[in-house]
């Protein structure tokens, strides 16, 4: 997996509440077929079957990160969301562990690592040197989750 720096978000003009809920992806300065949520392209990486980006929504208070994968021809393949109201995630760095997996961090989060192939992945730990746990548990969607992990942190004086 590689770190990259060839495409982009179209720039949206006007206010913010009127932006779409997604942006068109641009490669090398052209315009791709690929609609993207979120306005902000936090980090993109080639990986040896396609393409991993990861976007967020420049909303201080709601911040949520978007985990997208794509094949080499950027056919969508899985996406994944860290993040709900009132339960901001913000991308604090992120690192590749190996060609299928990189992993993000946060101040105050849990860890989550992301695997690309065979298929999207997104488990999540919350500290260094625990096992990672499959983030859509039992069905429970990540947003549900990142309340739950904020409410304990809350209640344990974290």
């Amino acid at each position: 997996m590689e770190l990259i720096s060839d495409f982009a978000l179209e720039q949206h003009a006007g206010p913010y509440e009127s932006w779409g809920l997604s942006s068109r992806l641009l490669r090398n300065g052209v315009a791709t077929d690929v609609l993207l949520p979120g306005y902000v392209l936090e980090a993109q990486y080639r990986h040896s079957r396609g393409f991993l980006f990861l976007t967020s929504w420049d909303c201080p208070f709601e911040e949520a990160l978007d985990i997208v994968t794509t094949a080499a021809d950027l056919k969508i393949l899985g996406r994944k969301r860290i993040g709900a109201p009132y339960a901001s995630y913000w991308l604090e760095s992120h690192e590749v562990l190996n060609e299928r997996q990189v992993l993000l961090q946060s101040k105050g989060s849990p860890e989550f690592r992301v695997t690309v192939f065979p298929r999207l992945i997104l488990e999540a730990r919350d500290n260094p040197g625990e096992n990672f746990k499959l983030a859509f548990g039992n069905g429970t969607p990540i947003p549900l989750l990142w309340r739950l992990h904020a409410l304990r942190q809350r209640f344990a004086g974290g």
